[in-house]
């Protein structure tokens, strides 16, 4: 699919970026319902957006958003914490189900 797109996943963090400023934490190249987008998911003092990018022209084209607390808060029952590790960039907590599903966040 990389060869496909456009732009790459620093284009298209840049777009994301300047539309909801904050860290990104995640980028991917995804195929939805036929079209080639990167989905940015970035970091803010609200909790995450995840922006959807256009992989063609760099185009911002939704943002999603969902707070970090509230979506552990709903699935606390389900998930149980890992600890992955710290670095001098913060320290990730993985949040996994039963079914093997995780869920990293960056603190």
């Amino acid at each position: 699919m990389r060869l496909i797109a456009k732009i790459g996943p620093k284009q298209a963090s840049a777009s994301a970026l300047q539309a909801v400023p904050g860290k990104v934490i995640k980028v991917s190249l995804d195929n939805e319902d036929g079209n080639l987008v990167y989905s940015v998911e970035i970091k803010t003092s609200t909790g995450v957006v995840d922006v959807k990018v256009d992989a063609g022209n760099g185009k911002v084209l939704s943002q999603d958003t969902w707070e970090d607390d509230i979506f552990l808060n709903i699935n606390k029952a389900l998930m149980r914490p890992v600890f992955l590790g710290s670095s001098d960039k913060g320290s990730k907590t993985g949040y996994c189900t039963q079914d093997s599903s995780c869920y990293v966040s960056i603190l």
